[in-house]
């Protein structure tokens, strides 16, 4: 893959090192959280670390204008629009890269 919604609370804090970087937690690692207590989303990268490339909104709107206004990338250098990263969130993931007629994009531009 590549972007991922997840659900999280409404606090949740991504775990961070002594320097302060985010710590690795794929799916595997993910805190067991119950259905009700996530109210919120957050978008992750999951293609090398599995860490947060946002903070966390309790709407998509808010969490696309964010990514969006911030020029999170989607793959790479690459950036996406607020409809795709709509589509993105709605869907809960974009693969990394997408090769459409010969032209490789990321999978959230492609959404």
């Amino acid at each position: 893959m590549g972007r991922e919604v997840r659900r999280v609370p409404e606090n949740w804090e991504h775990p961070t090192n002594n320097n302060g970087n985010y710590i690795p937690m794929f799916e595997y690692s993910y805190p067991d959280w119950e259905e009700e207590d996530k109210t919120h989303i957050q978008m992750y990268e999951n293609t090398t670390e599995g860490t947060p490339i946002s903070p966390v909104f309790d709407n998509a709107e808010d969490l696309a204008q964010w990514l969006v206004d911030n020029k999170a990338r989607s793959f790479g250098s690459a950036t996406a629009t607020f409809d795709q990263w709509m589509n993105t969130i709605k869907a809960g993931y974009a693969s990394s890269m997408v090769v459409k007629n010969g032209q490789s994009m990321s999978g959230v531009e492609f959404m």
